[in-house]
């Protein structure tokens, strides 16, 4: 989660629980911190996970392997860079389709 995202939570930052992120370019970051336990709501599912922070990410919100995995994320892609995300919910089993925004431009403002 970018900084500027996590600081409008109000939730207590774990700056002992940093690791490396990967770039784009090759390089290694670390983020700030882990905020434990964050409740992430993606349309009507949502759940508890273990949210890193980082000072610089190109998006407010990174959703990793450990979300896809938990709501079993299927995505549609279209030629015009329109997606759908069907997310299944693991305790209902009810899916939901969430579609995608346009991505916000790069060097923007997370505030």
């Amino acid at each position: 989660m970018h900084h500027s995202l996590w600081k409008k939570t109000n939730t207590l930052l774990s700056p002992a629980e940093k690791i490396g992120m990967r770039t784009a370019n090759g390089g290694v970051s670390s983020t700030m911190g882990c905020v434990k336990n964050m409740k992430i709501s993606v349309g009507r599912v949502s759940g508890l996970f273990q949210v890193h922070i980082a000072e610089r990410l190109p998006v407010g919100l990174l959703l990793g392997r450990p979300f896809l995995t938990l709501f079993s994320c299927t995505a549609k892609d279209y030629v015009d860079g329109y997606q759908e995300l069907t997310l299944t919910c693991p305790n209902t089993s009810k899916e939901y389709v969430v579609t995608t925004k346009e991505s916000i431009p790069k060097g923007a403002d997370f505030r």
